[in-house]
């Protein structure tokens, strides 16, 4: 997957487009386990929080008051692909 494919994700989810969930499945789906170093932990967290596998935890992710600052990350993150064009 293009780094710059990555980077109009990234967008999208800035631009409320897609969720913070929709994003990490995303990175999941398209760039993988195997993909960018810097991307895995997104990969990971699609996998701890798969609505098919885990739906609570899918939900928790989505809607949580605690989860807030797992969203902000993945926002932080989506904001330093932008940053590095």
């Amino acid at each position: 997957m293009p780094r710059e494919r990555v980077r109009q994700e990234a967008a999208r989810l800035v631009a409320g487009e897609i969720t913070e969930r929709e994003f990490v499945s995303w990175i999941h789906i398209h760039v993988g386990h195997r993909g960018y170093d810097d991307l895995i932990e997104l990969v990971e967290l699609d996998d701890e929080y798969d609505p098919v596998d885990f739906p609570d935890e899918d939900r928790w992710f989505r809607e949580s008051a605690e989860a807030a600052a797992i969203r902000n990350h993945v926002r932080e993150v989506a904001l330093r692909l932008l940053a590095d064009c």
